[in-house]
């Protein structure tokens, strides 16, 4: 008699802690700032409204990361804390487009840290084709590009590097960057010229361009430049002539 009373009062006690685990530890406030020490704005605390009333114990950091409302707000959650009962604190950092990138049937804007993000209405970015195999006939990639809301390497390093390095120059402004494979990366300019790098000789390639550009035997030449290679050790200048 005294095992079953032991048994049934057991039971209960588990089953109160199940009863309070879900009643009690229910997120209740959600708290959130930006690296900046920034109240997140609230098209950001918006796409939080699911995480309200969840269990503070099974929510985990990448049930927030792998968010699609999340990825697609413009924010990425660098750190969070649960403090019970019922508080989660979250901080985020901004993260602003850099450019587009050719998925599929449609375009998905990358942000500064490679991350799919919402496509930004005011904007014109830089077109990326990833055409080294991966794609149809058609010369359109399919989706092995970007996975699980990222563009995957080995693309997400050198392109971002690319296009962030070409930012710097107003002058050198990129209108679409091909990738055709690791040695033939090819970066058309609004000024119509070419210039053709590798994972090995991206660097610096736009200050090397627009040094190039600026060069006194250059100068006389410069509208019939179509091509700049900067694959091999000295550059190589193809022009309509």
């Amino acid at each position: 008699m005294k095992y079953l009373i032991a048994s049934f009062v057991s039971i209960g006690l588990i089953g109160l802690g199940v009863w309070s685990h879900f009643v009690f530890f229910r997120v209740r406030v959600i708290q959130c700032v930006t690296t900046t020490q920034q109240t997140c704005p609230d098209s950001f605390m918006q796409a939080l409204t699911p995480f309200e009333g969840q269990s503070l114990f099974l929510i985990q950091p990448m049930t927030i990361t792998q968010s699609a409302e999340l990825q697609s707000s413009g924010y990425q959650v660098v750190a969070y804390q649960k403090k019970l009962p019922n508080q989660l604190f979250l901080t985020v950092r901004s993260e602003k487009p850099l450019f587009t990138v050719q998925s599929g049937s449609e375009n998905q804007t990358i942000s500064e840290y490679g991350r799919v993000i919402q496509a930004p209405s005011d904007q014109v970015l830089p077109l990326i084709i990833i055409d080294d195999g991966t794609a149809t006939t058609d010369a359109v990639p399919d989706q092995k590009s970007i996975q699980n809301g990222s563009l995957v390497e080995p693309y997400q390093t050198p392109v971002i590097q690319i296009i962030s390095e070409f930012k710097d120059h107003p002058s050198l402004k990129i209108s679409t960057l091909i990738w055709k494979s690791p040695q033939e990366i090819e970066i058309k300019l609004d000024n119509n010229i070419r210039v053709l790098v590798d994972t090995s000789s991206y660097g610096h390639a736009a200050r090397k361009t627009t040094a190039i550009l600026a060069s006194e035997k250059v100068q006389s030449e410069v509208e019939s430049i179509q091509e700049i290679d900067l694959r091999l050790d000295l550059p190589v200048l193809r022009t309509s002539q």
